[in-house]
């Protein structure tokens, strides 16, 4: 009609006149369609993108063991008591534990693209305000403003992630995000006790407030239509409209099972040294290598899964090396192995714990159902993940309070138990519903298809396939 369009409401046998809406062009991009389902394809390679978003995700990550190497100095310095270390170490993984949920939603209807640059700014300035810091209060007010720019990195980085690739590359680059944690603990583990020695931990913290306001800007030169919210897709059953109640019940039972996971991974890695030092008799200095190597497990572990999931093997076909986990911490805290022993052991159940955990993410976006689901779901996955890493190494102390060094090997395997258990709630396939009229294009029967199983394959197959 010459560059407008009749709109008939369905209860209005009268419409009015609009101009059509043209579509939105970036550059360097270009609009297809596939399958009925509208996409966006990149005249350029993603992973420039995409490495930058992961480098992000390590340096915020970076905060989180900053602190640790040098307890020793800053309690001295700012005459702190144990206590009130351990609440300025930990203030930045409860803001996530909290707020997870509330960011994911607050991001998806923004720009994902602006929520990571700002998280960076943040940190950077959180990170510098903590090396000025003369007293508790304001150690623990700076700490806590780094967790904000932690959560809204943590938040925001895999929602960008999602919207920068498709299909495999995206599991991939999901999987490479799952290195970020483990990677960002041992660069800080490693370096801190060692830079800090030459300028001071007030140095060390002002040096690394540097990296995140390179990337911020580097995060700000991304392309626009990565941050931008998905919009409603009919064809694959997306409308726009709130789900249903009960169409939030994967994603809950999913990231209370990334929870149990992270919480077995991260205790392990808390309490090695402790053990080390008590019950094998090694120095101070030789458990902190040997943390920092387990860590490094981790991102083995990360690596690998993404290897396995650009061959196409899947997170269900994964699950399985799982119990490798508690048996290798059963064998490590319960024998009196020695300390070369007991690293081989923990790196095991470490490498698959990252395996796990990277894979759990890449399938963040078939476990919701729908792209506008997806960045909620992605704040619920941080939000209880952070919650297990900070309720994770408290239960296995009471564990090993109450039955001994081998109660954490049991705390591993219980908390390994309920967390497949729930990933296997989720894989379940869903009951398929009364048969629709397929249409002329077939759309009708494919859109209920995806409503039958809107978390996994058909008939139940394998969540990331």
């Amino acid at each position: 009609m010459g560059g407008c369009r009749l709109l008939l409401p369905s209860h209005h046998t009268t419409g009015r006149c609009r101009p059509a809406r043209q579509p939105v062009h970036f550059p360097g991009e270009r609009t297809m369609r596939k399958n009925g389902v509208a996409r966006r394809e990149s005249t350029g390679s993603p992973w420039p993108a995409i490495v930058t978003t992961w480098l992000s995700g390590v340096f915020a990550a970076f905060g989180l063991g900053a602190l640790s190497p040098l307890g020793s100095e800053i309690r001295g310095d700012l005459h702190l008591s144990l206590g009130q270390f351990a609440w300025a170490t930990s203030s930045i993984t409860a803001v996530s534990a909290v707020l997870g949920v509330p960011a994911g939603w607050w991001i998806s209807r923004l720009d994902a693209r602006k929520a990571l640059a700002g998280g960076l700014v943040l940190t950077t300035l959180s990170v510098a305000a903590t090396a000025f810091a003369g007293s508790w209060s304001p150690l623990l007010a700076a700490r806590t403003a780094q967790g904000f720019g932690y959560l809204l990195v943590f938040v925001g980085g895999p929602i960008m992630l999602t919207r920068l690739a498709e299909g495999r590359a995206q599991a991939t680059a999901l999987a490479l995000w799952g290195t970020c944690v483990p990677t960002g603990l041992a660069l800080a583990t490693a370096l801190g006790g060692a830079v800090s020695g030459a300028i001071g931990w007030r140095g060390w913290m002002g040096a690394t407030a540097l990296l995140p306001l390179v990337l911020a800007v580097a995060v700000g030169a991304t392309r626009p239509a990565a941050a931008r919210a998905p919009t409603a897709d009919p064809a694959a059953g997306d409308t726009g409209a709130p789900p249903p109640r009960t169409g939030w019940i994967p994603p809950v039972l999913f990231a209370l099972s990334f929870a149990c996971v992270c919480l077995a991974g991260v205790a392990i890695v808390v309490l090695l040294p402790t053990f080390l030092t008590e019950e094998r008799g090694a120095s101070t200095a030789t458990a902190g290598v040997v943390a920092a190597v387990v860590s490094l497990g981790s991102v083995l572990g990360s690596a690998l899964s993404g290897l396995l999931l650009r061959r196409g093997v899947g997170l269900l076909a994964m699950t399985p090396v799982l119990a490798l986990l508690p048996v290798s911490a059963l064998l490590a805290f319960a024998l009196r192995l020695p300390v070369v022993a007991v690293m081989v052991l923990a790196c095991v159940g470490l490498v698959v714990d990252g395996v796990m955990i990277s894979a759990m993410f890449a399938a963040v976006p078939r476990i919701a159902g729908s792209p506008r689901r997806a960045d909620v779901t992605n704040g619920l996955v941080a939000q209880l993940g952070s919650l297990g890493t900070l309720v994770g190494p408290p239960a296995f102390s009471l564990a090993v309070d109450g039955a001994g060094w081998a109660g954490a090997g049991l705390a591993a395997l219980a908390f390994t138990v309920v967390g497949v258990a729930l990933l296997l709630a989720v894989s379940l396939p869903a009951p398929r519903g009364p048969a629709r009229p397929r249409s002329r294009d077939g759309q009708a029967e494919a859109a209920g298809d995806r409503a039958a199983v809107p978390y996994g394959g058909p008939g139940g197959r394998d969540l990331t396939s």
